[in-house]
């Protein structure tokens, strides 16, 4: 069973969150299943990425369906672990799903790469993939010199990540 299944979310197609966020998922009411409460609404995404870009955001997963727009949901996921960070807008079809589950490679990639020392040191992978807005990537560090923004969401960050494997 899903860590997701647990808290009433195998039914998203959420990509299983990594084992040390996985155990602390809960029902966050109002449609939202993560490790992070009182967060703003999915629909603010940038509120999400802006904190990411400009402070060294605590880890979390967040997920769930939220109205966008009249008669318009999206289905939200955002994860800020390790050596990445992921906000992802999906549409509700199989476009939406395969975005998901390219999130889900990412994440396993940048965390791979990370243990395996063959990602930036310092920086953290920063992936925003929105049907809405935008889809693009970036390497932001604390101490280091931003890297700038890429075209492309998820898929972009995922071909990216293939480069640094040994």
């Amino acid at each position: 069973m899903s860590s997701w299944a647990v808290v009433g979310a195998g039914h998203l197609g959420l990509p299983e969150p990594p084992a040390p966020l996985a155990v602390k998922l809960e029902d966050l009411g109002d449609g939202r299943v993560g490790t992070r409460p009182h967060a703003h609404a999915f629909r603010g995404i940038g509120w999400f990425l802006d904190e990411a870009e400009h402070a060294r955001a605590a880890e979390y997963v967040l997920a769930g369906i939220e109205t966008v727009s009249t008669d318009l949901d999206a289905l939200h996921y955002f994860l800020v672990y390790g050596p990445v960070a992921l906000f992802v807008q999906a549409e509700i079809n199989d476009d939406g799903l395969d975005r998901l589950r390219t999130a889900g490679d990412v994440t396993a990639s940048a965390v791979a790469s990370a243990a395996a020392g063959v990602f930036p040191s310092g920086m953290r992978l920063v992936v925003l993939d929105s049907f809405l807005t935008d889809r693009r990537w970036a390497l932001i560090g604390p101490d280091a010199e931003d890297e700038p923004w890429r075209r492309g969401g998820v898929h972009a960050a995922a071909a990216w990540l293939d480069t640094l494997q040994p």
